[in-house]
C-alpha cells in the first residue's frame, strides 16, 4: 500500500495515477480540511514552455477523459509590460519577450501577437491552457473515490521510520498510519514532516484577490482578460525566489494577474519569500492584502479598489526551480513531490514517471 500524504494538487494526481497502475492507495488530508494552493492558482498550462512541458495539454484531456471533467480548457495568456514594483526596464521586456518567441517557434507555435494594453507597454498574446481551481476542487473527490482510492482524514504530529518496520504516520487524536512506501506531497508542510529536505526546499506565502464576477463587470478590464488569462512579461515572483540562498529576511513581491475562477476572479499576487531554511509564522493577512493592493494600484488602480476577499497560504519551491520529485537519499520506501514550479504544468508529466517508478519497485 501506498500512502499519500497531501490532498492538494500533486497528492490527488499522484493518488490518481498510482491506483491506474494496479497499487492500493490511501490518501491522507489533513483535519480539519485545510484549502490548497492549487485551489487558488491561475492553473495556467504552458505547455511550450519547455520540453518536459510538451505534453501536459495532452495529459489533461485524457486525466478528463478517464476521471470526467476537471476544468481543463484551452484559452489564451495575455503577458502586459506593467510592473508592480517599479521601474519598468524596457530592455528587460524586450529580452523576456523574445526569449517567449524563440520557445514557442520551437513548440512549433506561431510567433507572438502584439495587443493594445490601454495605453501601457502593448501586451503579448500567447497560445495557453487552464484548469479552473474550483472546478478541479469539486470534481476531485468523486474522481478519488471512483478510482478506489480510500481517504483518511487527520493532523499529522510525526513521520516515523523504526527500522525494517513499515512507515509509522502519528496523526493528532491518537490514530496511526503504517505503510511499506509513503509519497510526501505535503507541500509547504514537507519539511516539517522530513526535516532533512529543508537544504533543498524553500516556503513562501503567497496571497491574491477574490473578485465576484459583478464587481469586476463594472471596470474596464485589461487587454486579453475576456479570453483567458493576463499576466505580466516580466513577473518577480520566480526572480526572488531564486535568490533565495542569499535572503537575509523575508521580502515580498506582488505581479499584477487576472484570472477566471469558477464565477469569480483572482486578481494578482502577493509573494512573501523566506530565506531558505526558514519556515515563520504566518504573516499578518491585513498587511498583506494592504501590500498587495497597493502593488497592483501602480498597475490597474481601478481594479486595486474593488471589493474582494483576500486569501493566502504556504508554498514550497526550491531556489533553484528543479523539483524535489522521487525517492529520499538514506529513506528506504519515502518519496517526495514537492517544489514543483508551474504546478498544473508540470505535475501531471512528473507524476506520470514517479508512478511508473513506484510500481516498478513494488512489483519488484
Amino acid at each position: 500500500m501506498v500512502l499519500v500524504i497531501g490532498a492538494g494538487l500533486a497528492g490527488c494526481l499522484a493518488a490518481l495515477a498510482l491506483r491506474e497502475r494496479g497499487l492500493p492507495v490511501t490518501l491522507l488530508s489533513q483535519a480539519p480540511a485545510l484549502a490548497t494552493a492549487s485551489q487558488f492558482s491561475y492553473g495556467g498550462v504552458p505547455w511550450w514552455g519547455a520540453p518536459a512541458l510538451a505534453r501536459a495539454a495532452e495529459l489533461w484531456q485524457a486525466l478528463e477523459r478517464r476521471h470526467g471533467p476537471l476544468g481543463w480548457q484551452s484559452c489564451t495568456l495575455t503577458l502586459h509590460g506593467g510592473c508592480a514594483n517599479p521601474p519598468d526596464d524596457p530592455q528587460a521586456l524586450a529580452a523576456a519577450g523574445a526569449g517567449l518567441e524563440a520557445r514557442l517557434v520551437a513548440a512549433g507555435e506561431s510567433a507572438l501577437v502584439l495587443l493594445g494594453d490601454q495605453g501601457q507597454l502593448l501586451g503579448l498574446e500567447l497560445p495557453y491552457g487552464r484548469v479552473d481551481g474550483v472546478v478541479l476542487a469539486a470534481a476531485l473527490p468523486a474522481a478519488l473515490e471512483r478510482a478506489g482510492v480510500r481517504r483518511h482524514t487527520g493532523s499529522v504530529l510525526a513521520l516515523e521510520c523504526p527500522g525494517a518496520s513499515p512507515w509509522r504516520v502519528r496523526l493528532a487524536g491518537g490514530d496511526t498510519l503504517e505503510a511499506e512506501t509513503v509519497l510526501l506531497a505535503a507541500g509547504a508542510a514537507s519539511t516539517q514532516l522530513w526535516p532533512p529536505l529543508k537544504p533543498e526546499l524553500a516556503t513562501s506565502w503567497a496571497g491574491v484577490l477574490a473578485l465576484s464576477a459583478d464587481d469586476l463587470a463594472a471596470c474596464d478590464l485589461p487587454s486579453g482578460a475576456r479570453t483567458g488569462i493576463v499576466m505580466p512579461l516580466l513577473g518577480q515572483r520566480q526572480a526572488l525566489e531564486q535568490q533565495t540562498p542569499s535572503l537575509g529576511e523575508a521580502r515580498a513581491v506582488v505581479d499584477a494577474g487576472l484570472a477566471p475562477w469558477g464565477t469569480a476572479w483572482l486578481l494578482g499576487q502577493i509573494s512573501l519569500v523566506n530565506p531558505l531554511g526558514q519556515f515563520d509564522p504566518e504573516p499578518d493577512p491585513a498587511w498583506m492584502e494592504a501590500r498587495l493592493r497597493s502593488g497592483l494600484a501602480r498597475v490597474w488602480p481601478q481594479l486595486a479598489r474593488l471589493p474582494a476577499r483576500y486569501h493566502q497560504l504556504p508554498v514550497s519551491f526550491t531556489a533553484t526551480g528543479v523539483p524535489l520529485v522521487g525517492p529520499v537519499a538514506q529513506a528506504p520506501g519515502l518519496w517526495v513531490c514537492a517544489g514543483v514550479g508551474a504546478p498544473f504544468a508540470a505535475l501531471p508529466p512528473l507524476l506520470e514517471t514517479l508512478a511508473d517508478q513506484l510500481a516498478a519497485g513494488s512489483r519488484s
